[in-house]
Formats: C-alpha cells, sequence, structure tokens
C-alpha cells in the first residue's frame, strides 16, 4: 500500500519537534528538509487540531503529543502554559506591563510562559524553563506563602540542609523566611526581595532592574503556579503596582486555575495560522 505523503510529513515533523522542543520554523526546515510553505499549512493545521504548540514567549513551535513515548515529563505545564496565553495576554492589555507565568520545579520556579514578547517595552526576557530562584524571587515567595504548611515545611528544610546548593540561602538565616512569607500571605501577594536583581544579587552583571508582584494559581489547597507583572522599577513601586493592578492579576490567576481545573473538555480557540510571508522570516 502506498503510504500517504502529507501523513508521513506530518509525523516527520512532530519527532522533530519532540527532539527539539521549541523550534523555528528554520530550524524545522533545517532539520526536516521539508520545504517551509509546506511546513506552514502543516503547523497551521497541527496547531488548529491542537497537536502543536506555538508559546507567545518565544513564538518557538512545540508539541503537544508525543509519538516517541507515552507522555513527555512536562507535558501538564506546555497544557497550562497554552491554556494560560490568552489570559497573560488580556492581562497585559489591562495592565500594560507584561506577566510571567511559572511552577515549582524541585527547590525552585520554572518559567513556562511570558507576555514579555508582546511587550512594546525594551525589558530583560528569559527563556522557557529558565530557574528561578524560589526564596527571594516574588514568584518563590508566593508559593511558599500559599503552599500548604507541609509542603512549605519541607522546602525550607532541604534548603536548610544543603546550603552550598542554592546561592541566596543566607536569606534563611533566622527566622525572616517566616517573617516575609507571613507579610506576603498578609498582604495576598509576594514582592522581590530588594537585593535580588532577577538574575542574582544586585550588580551590574545580575540587575535586570525590574520589579514584580506575584500571586498563586490555587488548585484547591495546592498552588498549581503562580503568575507575576513585572515592570521597571524606575516607575513604580511594588504597593504603587498592587494598588492599581493586584485584582487584575487576581482574576487572571483565578481564570486560569479554572480553565486548568475544566480539563480537555474545554476547548481552547485556535490561533490562526501565522501568514507565510512573515512566518517565513522566523528564525
Amino acid at each position: 500500500m502506498k503510504p500517504i505523503r502529507v501523513l508521513q510529513r506530518a509525523a516527520e515533523l512532530l519527532r522533530a519537534l519532540e527532539k527539539r522542543p521549541g523550534s523555528s520554523l528554520a530550524e524545522l526546515h533545517a532539520d526536516t528538509g521539508i520545504p517551509k510553505p509546506t511546513l506552514l499549512r502543516l503547523l497551521g493545521t497541527l496547531e488548529a487540531e491542537r497537536m502543536v504548540w506555538r508559546a507567545m514567549a518565544d513564538g518557538r513551535y512545540r508539541a503537544r503529543v508525543s509519538l516517541e513515548r507515552p507522555v513527555l515529563a512536562d507535558h501538564k505545564h506546555l497544557q497550562l502554559a497554552e491554556r494560560a496565553a490568552a489570559h497573560l495576554t488580556v492581562l497585559r492589555r489591562r495592565v500594560v506591563w507584561p506577566s510571567d507565568l511559572t511552577v515549582r520545579q524541585g527547590y525552585g520556579m520554572k518559567l513556562i510562559e511570558t507576555s514579555r514578547r508582546e511587550s512594546s517595552l525594551a525589558m530583560h526576557r528569559d527563556a522557557i524553563g529558565f530557574r528561578i530562584d524560589m526564596l527571594v524571587s516574588a514568584v518563590g515567595r508566593a508559593y511558599l506563602a500559599f503552599c500548604p504548611e507541609a509542603e512549605r515545611e519541607r522546602i525550607l528544610a532541604h534548603l536548610r540542609r544543603h546550603p552550598a546548593r542554592y546561592p541566596n540561602a543566607s536569606v534563611l538565616e533566622g527566622r525572616a523566611v517566616e517573617r516575609v512569607l507571613a507579610q506576603t500571605r498578609e498582604r495576598g501577594y509576594g514582592v522581590r526581595d530588594l537585593r535580588f536583581g532577577g538574575l542574582g544579587w544586585v550588580s551590574d552583571e545580575a540587575d535586570d532592574r525590574l520589579a514584580a508582584i506575584a500571586v498563586p494559581v490555587m488548585a484547591g489547597t495546592a498552588v498549581l503556579a503562580c503568575i507575576n507583572i513585572v515592570w521597571p522599577r524606575r516607575f513604580n513601586t511594588e504597593s504603587e503596582t498592587a494598588g492599581r493592578y493586584l485584582a487584575l492579576l487576581q482574576k487572571a490567576a483565578t481564570d486560569i486555575a479554572a480553565e486548568a481545573a475544566a480539563g480537555p473538555q474545554v476547548p481552547l480557540k485556535p490561533r490562526r495560522a501565522p501568514r507565510p510571508a512573515l512566518a517565513a522570516k522566523t528564525r
């Protein structure tokens, strides 16, 4: 029986996406040899069928299904990021400043989606998968403050046992962390440590010159993820930003939680396939 060429190419494309998560059109062309116009049609179809996802964080394509193994290790995070993308866009349009969506990974936080690329403002952009310090970041403190007490105690106990592995472990000295987390719960949102520059302790090399506030995305009593608002700190203080936008940030977190809880029976509206003339320039 003669194989169906288009299905073979679609399978080849999905395997390429699985081997290189986060691929540009040019990279997929180099990996598969499939002409770019054909790739665009295949990607548009697979995206409409929710088999491929294009992150707004970097515009790169990622597979939502696996042909090689039953379930990808971070599959649930990809699903969450895809479902949250529209809410991040709505929030950015209302607030102006962009937002990041992060999840706990081990004893830190991991970036899984961001609207920074959509923002017209020039600011530091971290890649999907970027690891974020749990002790001194706004999202990390929001997670620790609102996760179940037993989970929080396990995390803090581990960090205290292994100070050499974590560059900001000095924050754990005394009862300072407990006071910070109590303040976070009282305020309803997390803020960065004043000494933290996004990439490490504030210095010319490690300072992204941003500020952030963050809230949890709750799934019952568990923290499913954390979402923030980030902005150049020369413009507003944390309290000023929270006063204006905390309600919108909390609503976005609630909406993301509700959509995640609804599960796959709630279909997402597929994004339109990129126009060939523009997408062909993707690198």
